[in-house]
């Protein structure tokens, strides 16, 4: 596997195994990534319960693994239970992949799992668009694969005799954030819902007030941004966000913020950019 890797990282959780509910955050770079998932360490057990299991999601600091937990996802995970491993990288050419059989893999009844490390994180509340896209690709994917909080264990055989598999395509990252619309179509109420129209201006409101107070918020929107989570407490930061005045990934900002409410770029000389964290966000069409 000699292919040229990108030069990024991606952010995933660990569990010890099934029964671990808690999630511990690791920022690896693709090249580890790959490496994880393409090495088969020989483990003694019967249970593949017990093995060591993997998230592609960022979940919310200190909670438990569930779906409404879930900050963003930076992996496509497709679990295939019937269908060819060495036809897995048809449906996405051009892209990094990695096939590897997984643990219930037979010769005679092949299971694989395919993982695409992604360009952007995708948030939690556009995922349900981004299953749909990806599944229409490979449509004898694992229908579960679509909750964004989903385990998956690490590559591993019962025995150096046990048969396995594990291929790497060479690509770009997907960008699957770059393919959906900018806002998940509407949802329509129920009939007997009475719809109040809030206007433009005190929605932004709401919207400024949260991102400069609200910690989770603040944390969902480093998520979205790609950006890297350093220090413990009350100094706990995103940085490496990318600037809207230099466009370098030099912006950082506290999760908690009582020191600093708004953001802030690194290089003060040449640029000097501060401002709110709404004005991060990409700007959408009118």
């Amino acid at each position: 596997m000699s292919h040229e890797l990108p030069l990024r990282d991606v952010t995933v959780s660990t569990f010890a195994n099934a029964w671990d509910v808690a999630p511990q955050r690791v920022r690896c770079s693709v090249g580890g990534l790959v490496r994880a998932l393409t090495t088969f360490p020989i483990l003694g057990v019967t249970d593949k319960r017990a093995l060591p299991a993997w998230s592609p999601a960022t979940f919310l600091l200190g909670a438990r693994r569930a779906a409404d937990a879930v900050l963003a996802v930076g992996c496509l995970v497709l679990d295939v239970d019937a269908g060819d491993p060495d036809a897995a990288f048809e449906p996405w050419p051009g892209l990094l992949a990695v096939m590897h059989t997984t643990w219930s893999h037979r010769p005679e009844a092949p299971r694989y799992r395919l993982v695409l490390p992604l360009a952007r994180p995708v948030p939690a509340h556009l995922w349900g668009l981004a299953w749909a896209w990806a599944a229409v690709r490979t449509a004898e994917a694992d229908r579960a694969c679509k909750d964004p909080s989903r385990l998956y264990f690490r590559p591993a055989v019962s025995c150096p005799e046990a048969p396995h598999a594990a291929c790497l395509q060479g690509g770009a990252l997907l960008d699957l954030l770059g393919l959906l619309p900018d806002e998940p179509p509407p949802r329509h109420p129920p009939a007997t819902a009475a719809v109040v129209r809030v206007p433009a201006r005190l929605r932004d409101r709401a919207v400024e007030v949260r991102l400069a107070y609200d910690p989770d918020s603040r944390e969902r929107i480093a998520a979205e941004l790609g950006a890297r989570l350093v220090g413990q407490g009350t100094d706990r930061r995103a940085t490496h966000a990318a600037c809207p005045t230099c466009g370098r990934p030099s912006v950082w900002f506290y999760l908690e913020p009582r020191r600093l409410r708004g953001a802030r770029c690194n290089h003060r000389e040449s640029c000097g950019w501060a401002g709110t964290l709404g004005e991060l966000l990409p700007r959408r069409a009118a």
